[in-house]
C-alpha cells in the first residue's frame, strides 16, 4: 500500500441545513471503506469526464485503512 491524501468539505453542500439539523439531533457520521471492480458508477469519469477514476481494480486496494484527523465541527462557532 501507499498513502493517499483525501480531502472533502461540505461547506457548500446544497443540503447543509438539513445535514446540520440531523447532526444536531444526534445522527452519527459513518465512514466506510470497501472495494469492488464495479464502482465506476460512483467514482468513474462520469459524463463530464471530470471524475477521479478511469478503471476499477479492487485487487489494488489494501485490506485495511486508518482514518485519523477526522472531525465534525460546529461551524457556527468558527464563523465568528
Amino acid at each position: 500500500g501507499h498513502t493517499c491524501q483525501v480531502s472533502t468539505s461540505v461547506d457548500s453542500y446544497v443540503g447543509m441545513a438539513e445535514l446540520t439539523a440531523a447532526l444536531r439531533q444526534g445522527m452519527t457520521p459513518i465512514v466506510s471503506y470497501w472495494s469492488s471492480d464495479d464502482m465506476l458508477w460512483m467514482d468513474g469519469k462520469g459524463s463530464d469526464g471530470q471524475g477521479p477514476c478511469a478503471r476499477d481494480d479492487s485487487a489494488a486496494c489494501s485490506k485495511s485503512v486508518k482514518f485519523y484527523g477526522f472531525a465534525v465541527e460546529d461551524n457556527d462557532k468558527k464563523a465568528g
